[in-house]
């Protein structure tokens, strides 16, 4: 038996943030916005609803026709980078909002790569233990919480979503193929939010400097993606005895939209098989590639590849056989 995911569902917060009213708040015409990131518009949550609140909908939407299923879930691992609290984990919180009995919850940081990274990690638990039926993975992040409005490099691109899988034994032959997961700590400073941890705890002085919001070095972080990305696609490929030319899904991390196209391109894909969300919802965080599940017309027998790279740096691809 293998690992495979056996249902997706995906949640987006009803507000909507056009480039019009990014262009306001970093001085930049609506234009110039979307030739540069690609995105059209973003979600953002409410200011009283966390990344737990988001992750609980998404799960509800997962299990809408199979409530029977929540019974086998003995394992939550909730991908993000905006968690309710420091401790404790949001995924003990929505274990316990979503009344899943004594299913052994955690988080897990790995950013943007957050899915990646959990589904293998969801693998291993369901490799390591015969008695563990079904491991929900979810991705949620609220990253508008941490964003400054006038920092056109962070601002333009992020939104909020979450989305949730049920990942599970599949029959040999199918689910995951081949997995590659990669962290350069080296590059750590590329993306992150200086304040509130251990390091530099919110106090008067990191609020009043802006530390507790996010900052990203755009230039690295995509000569990184340009880097990486390409080399663990082919990487990721070769372990699993394919072509890209096989390959029926691409499912990336929807960095910004326009880069994508142009690591596309520059791969020789074919863009009908790399779906990009991302125009209307922007940079999700963990989300990201399980919202791209979650609308993805995948039929068994096809083979679908995910790839992300995420603040760490960290970075990760998987092959699968869909079933």
């Amino acid at each position: 038996m293998s690992t495979g995911i056996l249902g997706a569902a995906g949640y987006l917060p009803p507000r909507v943030v056009g480039n019009d009213q990014v262009g306001a708040w970093v001085g930049q015409e609506p234009d110039w916005i979307l030739e540069r990131t690609g995105v059209v518009e973003r979600h953002y949550a409410a200011d009283d609803v966390s990344t737990s609140d988001m992750a609980c909908i998404a799960v509800e939407k997962l299990y809408a026709d199979c409530p029977e299923k929540r019974a086998s879930v003995g394992a939550v691992i909730l991908g993000t980078s905006t968690p309710d609290h420091s401790f404790p984990s949001t995924a003990a919180i929505v274990q316990g909002r979503m009344g899943l009995g004594r299913a052994f919850a955690f988080d897990l940081s790995a950013a943007c790569s957050g899915y990646v990274f959990s589904f293998v990690m969801a693998h291993s638990l369901l490799s390591a233990d015969p008695n563990l039926d079904e491991v929900l993975v979810i991705g949620s992040d609220t990253i508008s919480k941490v964003l400054y409005k006038p920092d056109r490099k962070t601002v333009t691109v992020f939104g909020d979503g979450a989305a949730a899988t049920r990942v599970g034994r599949v029959p040999d032959g199918y689910g995951l193929l081949a997995h590659t997961l990669i962290t350069d700590g080296c590059h750590a400073g590329f993306v992150g939010q200086p304040a509130g941890g251990s390091r530099r705890p919110l106090d008067a002085e990191t609020v009043d400097s802006r530390e507790r919001y996010m900052v990203m070095n755009g230039r690295p972080v995509r000569e990184y993606f340009e880097d990486v990305v390409p080399k663990l696609v082919h990487e990721v490929a070769e372990q699993a005895g394919v072509s890209l030319e096989q390959i029926d899904h691409f499912v990336f991390h929807q960095a910004n939209p326009q880069m994508l196209a142009d690591c596309v391109e520059t791969m020789g894909l074919d863009p009908a098989k790399c779906p990009v969300p991302g125009v209307y919802s922007g940079n999700t965080g963990s989300a990201s590639i399980p919202l791209v599940l979650s609308g993805l017309e995948a039929k068994r027998g096809d083979l679908v590849m995910m790839a992300a790279i995420g603040s760490g740096m960290t970075a990760g691809a998987a092959v699968l056989r869909w079933y």
